[in-house]
């Protein structure tokens, strides 16, 4: 299956190769690490699941797992305009949301006590393993555009779907948009530095 998901977003003429390395490794990345592992993990220790029934309905609940596979299940079937829109403006109605809940857990930030915690976990994630994995992808063959693709993915903040798992699964909220406002602060700085290593 993940071969011909990476055939169909690689090679489709429609999509530029290096946004078809973008999409697949994001939406992978996505859906098998935060919407998989990561609402797995959330609810064994976040909130009061401790059944392992509970725990795969949690997972079998997932709308980001459903639309997955309803988007696999019908990318051939061509859906009128009216209802793209509609998608289009719910997409974008729930980022906004997002960025809404990021806002609002910010300005209720008492403190920043978290920010040992958070630096440590962005250290790790937006310095050391892009420029680890940027140094060894020639040795696997990935170079140029794809590489590049690739160690960008690698170096992005942590995902607005940290903040919605951490509310969700009442989790420690202050630590997820510390660490989100964190990274995308740090972005700016090591934006630049990935385009120009690699």
């Amino acid at each position: 299956m993940l071969d011909w998901l990476r055939q169909q977003l690689l090679f489709n003429p429609r999509i530029p190769t290096p946004l078809g390395w973008g999409v697949c490794q994001d939406m992978l990345g996505s859906l098998l690490g935060a919407y998989g592992l990561g609402v797995l993990l959330a609810a064994k220790f976040g909130s009061n699941i401790h059944n392992q029934i509970q725990i795969a309905k949690v997972i079998f609940i997932n709308p980001a797992l459903w639309s997955f596979g309803f988007g696999l299940l019908l990318h051939q079937v061509a859906l009128p305009s009216t209802v793209v829109f509609c998608l289009e403006k719910l997409a974008w109605g729930a980022v906004a949301l997002s960025l809404m809940l990021i806002g609002m857990r910010l300005s209720q930030l008492k403190s920043w006590r978290k920010l040992p915690q958070a630096a440590s976990s962005i250290l790790i994630k937006m310095l050391i393993v892009p420029l680890v994995l940027g140094s060894i992808l020639s040795l696997f063959g990935v170079t140029g555009n794809a590489a590049q693709v690739i160690v960008l993915q690698m170096g992005m903040p942590p995902a607005l779907a940290t903040l919605v798992i951490a509310e969700t699964f009442n989790l420690d909220r202050d630590l997820a948009v510390t660490a989100l406002a964190m990274g995308i602060i740090v972005l700016l700085f090591t934006l630049p530095v990935w385009l120009w290593l690699f």
